[in-house]
């Protein structure tokens, strides 16, 4: 893979350094990380009928539980991989947008950030709840967890079987998530959620709503496009220009940067932590056995 840098030479050095350079450095040092993982990955679901079919018939459920097992374990993998190629796709485009002065790209990309990091958080506490790192577990909390990761899979805001069919009709009249996929979780639910973390996230609303106004067409994003005057004059000159000055490229990185490599970070975090979870799961922890445990049996998995 290319490593990519921010070029330090868009703005002045003084600013550069004081403002900027210790998240650059970080944010390239993710990427530089991360990059190292696989590019492609091949994963197989159980259907989800198949799947609850499997955990309610105790007397198969021995020679079953190697599926029960290998499907979670996919579905982690999932919810890892595609967290792990936002991550390193949108550091391309930012580290792009930045190169380019593409304001615009920055700021679109920067709230896109944010919401990974919200959305990927909010999964990541309510899976945490049932320790993952355990080789025992209840039929429930196998199903339980098996549940969110679906969630996670499958949330949408949109009739997807609809547009796949070609039922446009249908689409015109009703175009809301039904069958096997759920309702997308509220990503602003998630940001608030993710604010309850702590200090380093004290920020991560407000600045979600300023990237928010200059993605949409408000006030924010016709900024973009108006160069930032070098002194206050009456009547005061708006230069349009699709590549602005250096001071308002400057004013749209100070207010968004810092927050923008916290979530990044935070990414990181979360990739390492699930990474953990995987090594279990997949039959690389120091415990061989793993145990799914039912009312009147209990059915061990021996890892080899």
């Amino acid at each position: 893979m290319n490593i990519m840098k921010f070029n330090r030479s868009i703005f002045p050095a003084d600013s550069v350094e004081k403002y900027f350079e210790t998240y650059l450095c970080q944010i390239e040092k993710l990427y530089h990380d991360f990059s190292k993982m696989p590019e492609r990955q091949t994963i197989y679901f159980l259907s989800e009928k198949e799947f609850k079919k499997l955990l309610k018939n105790p007397q198969k459920i021995k020679e079953a539980t190697a599926y029960i097992v290998y499907e979670v374990y996919n579905r982690f993998q999932f919810l890892f991989f595609t967290n792990l190629f936002k991550l390193l796709k949108y550091i391309e485009s930012l580290i792009y947008s930045w190169n380019s002065q593409n304001y615009l790209g920055w700021v679109l990309f920067g709230r896109a950030v944010i919401e990974l990091c919200a959305v990927f958080n909010y999964f990541d506490q309510k899976l945490n709840k049932y320790d993952l790192l355990r080789t025992d577990f209840t039929h429930e909390e196998i199903s339980n967890i098996e549940n969110i990761l679906i969630q996670y899979s499958h949330g949408t805001r949109f009739d997807w079987n609809a547009l796949i069919e070609g039922d446009f009709e249908k689409l015109k009249q009703e175009f809301e998530a039904k069958g096997e996929f759920r309702q997308a979780t509220n990503v602003l639910t998630t940001i608030d959620k993710l604010k309850k973390l702590g200090p380093a996230f004290h920020d991560v609303r407000t600045v979600y709503d300023i990237l928010s106004d200059y993605a949409h067409p408000n006030m924010g994003s016709h900024s973009i496009f108006i160069d930032l005057p070098h002194k206050i004059q009456d009547p005061m000159p708006n230069h349009l220009s699709l590549n602005v000055n250096q001071q308002r490229g400057e004013f749209i990185i100070v207010t968004s940067l810092v927050q923008i490599t916290i979530c990044l970070t935070y990414c990181g975090h979360l990739l390492q932590e699930l990474a953990k979870v995987l090594k279990v799961w997949g039959g690389y922890s120091e415990d061989k056995t793993f145990s799914i445990r039912f009312k009147d049996t209990i059915a061990v998995l021996k890892k080899k």
